[in-house]
């Protein structure tokens, strides 16, 4: 399977006139190999793509790891004599043309190869990650199971929040129970720092939570997404502790509104970009699309933001295989915000809906 990958990738360098690239990126060297370090962040592992040969280049305290993990075309090297950074030149000839991940490595990285060793390397932008958009049917599967997590934890979570609203639960209380319930269930980690944010906290789309208490008369809206088998959900309900306003009401059922006629409007061949225009127009129809404040959705995967994206400044269509999100909200500034996302996958027709949670309105009393 990861064959075929580096296979598809190796076609990109013939497309583009390169003799090999090299990658950095540990999302990317992990769907091409199948390798995963400890961490996201540092520089554990690099992957050398040439038109006819895959390298892996690792410390050798990974060995094993790698032995039983990586994707038997991959040659994987822990003797590193040029260092993580250098020893792909002895795989390399004199006239190559070298690219790199421009949007991962540092400047600092790029100079500190080309003085250790030499080489120029050419600036590439999104070449593994073309390859990405497209989901096999693995891959749709991992984020099913994630959707399905998501799906059980949201469940579970308003149980906790109804036996606990009394007790002075905050926010951080919210998410080490999703934390835990989630983990119970399989779920690798948090795909991203969930939002979990009540009151005038969910007026703001990238809200840090806090320890702000839940009380009943608020909004509390919940975004969160699970990994599993490295491949994130991503999902968000906003519900309502006690009686709903009339306000919170009809704001809500304008958001689903949109969704819903967004979801219907989704299918292989669409503009991003007019899909994105529908939910603009019904929230201007509405008289509120000054509270409409970012774009319907984007895709996902190993990211919680990939291509393509789905936005007003989008070019892209729609593919059967990509996984987007629908996510149209509206955010009444100091008082409360309303989002409803669901996780979709594009079909031969339309969408499919990988998180299936009820989207009626509730009301936690």
């Amino acid at each position: 399977m990861k064959t075929n990958r580096i296979q598809n990738l190796q076609n990109l360098l013939i497309r583009d006139g390169l003799n090999a690239l090299l990658i950095t990126n540990p999302k990317n060297i992990f769907y091409l190999s199948n390798f995963r370090g400890v961490s996201e962040t540092e520089r554990e592992s690099i992957l050398f793509v040439t038109k006819t040969e895959c390298f892996l280049f690792i410390p050798r305290m990974y060995a094993d790891h790698a032995k039983i993990s990586v994707d038997s075309s991959v040659q994987i090297i822990t003797e590193l004599s040029n260092g993580l950074f250098g020893s792909f030149v002895e795989f390399i000839k004199e006239d190559w043309t070298i690219g790199c991940e421009a949007q991962n490595m540092t400047l600092a990285e790029h100079r500190h190869i080309h003085k250790g060793t030499g080489v120029e390397l050419t600036l590439t932008y999104g070449l593994v990650e073309e390859l990405r958009i497209i989901k096999s049917e693995e891959e749709i599967h991992s984020l099913k199971k994630a959707a399905q997590i998501t799906d059980q934890t949201f469940e579970h979570i308003q149980t906790f929040i109804k036996h606990n609203l009394d007790a002075g639960i905050t926010e951080h209380h919210v998410i080490e129970e999703l934390r835990r319930f989630s983990s119970s269930l399989g779920s690798e980690k948090f795909g991203f720092d969930p939002i979990v944010a009540v009151g005038p906290g969910s007026a703001e789309p990238h809200y840090i939570s806090q320890n702000r208490k839940l009380d009943r008369g608020q909004t509390l809206l919940i975004d969160m997404g699970f990994v599993v088998n490295g491949y994130t959900s991503d999902f968000t309900r906003t519900i309502f502790l006690g009686k709903a306003s009339p306000e919170f009401k009809q704001i809500y059922n304008l958001v689903l509104d949109v969704q819903l006629k967004s979801i219907a409007a989704a299918k292989p061949g669409t503009s991003t970009k007019d899909l994105h225009e529908v939910s603009t127009q019904v929230f201007k129809d509405a008289g509120k699309k000054e509270l409409y404040l970012h774009s319907l959705g984007h895709g996902v995967g190993l990211d919680i933001h990939e291509a393509p994206s789905i936005s007003p400044r989008s070019d892209s269509t729609l593919k059967h295989g990509m996984i987007i999100t629908i996510e149209p909200g509206l955010y009444l500034s100091n008082k409360f915000g309303v989002l409803i996302e669901d996780l979709a996958v594009v079909t031969e027709d339309g969408v499919e809906l990988l998180t299936k949670a009820s989207k009626e309105l509730i009301e936690v009393v």
